[in-house]
């Protein structure tokens, strides 16, 4: 995730490489108490929905899934700063992996651009939340991530290509978000 962050947001990669390797060899030889408790230094906050959805899954997940307890332990010693800071990062690169920005701005062109948004913010609520329910630590695995983008995208271009009367794509958009979600749970099993 890191370099992967770092990668995304294009800041001098080769030189950041460096310092990973070099903090993971200190890693190596420090002693990391994984059986303290991790707390956030303040509340987590974002206006982003789908963010808010995998935060809120992931603070209830810190001090009672040894998995994500792992996870976020070793995440917050490899990056310098504040934890929430890491934390909120994380989220934002989660979503930016999954939902690519760019292209996803310029879905449902086909309705007015306030119709357009708000099936955008419900699609990607659907992703979010058939992801926490998954409840694994897999749907941050590479592989899975990389699944579960493809998916969101190849359905969102089905749906934009499958209709172009509003009250249709309406009509049946219900069914159409419980395929999405059972798409995405589909690579779990």
């Amino acid at each position: 995730y890191v370099y992967v962050r770092d990668f995304i947001n294009g800041e001098h990669n080769k030189e950041r490489m460096m310092d990973y390797l070099e903090t993971l060899n200190m890693l190596a030889t420090s002693k990391l108490d994984l059986s303290e408790e991790i707390h956030l230094e303040r509340e987590h906050q974002t206006d982003d929905e789908f963010c808010r959805i995998f935060a809120n899954y992931w603070q209830k997940q810190l001090n009672s899934n040894f998995q994500w307890h792992i996870f976020f332990a070793m995440l917050f010693s490899i990056q310098p700063g504040s934890n929430i800071d890491d934390f909120t990062d994380f989220c934002i690169i989660i979503k930016r992996l999954l939902i690519e920005p760019n292209w996803y701005r310029n879905t449902f062109k086909q309705f007015d651009d306030d119709k357009a948004l708000a099936i955008q913010n419900e699609l990607e609520l659907v992703l979010a939340n058939a992801l926490v329910a998954i409840d694994d630590i897999e749907i941050v695995h590479e592989d899975k991530v990389y699944l579960c983008m493809q998916t969101f995208r190849h359905y969102v271009t089905q749906l934009e290509n499958e209709y172009d009367d509003y009250k249709e794509f309406i009509e049946y958009y219900d069914k159409n978000k419980l395929e999405l979600a059972r798409l995405i749970t589909d690579h779990f099993h």
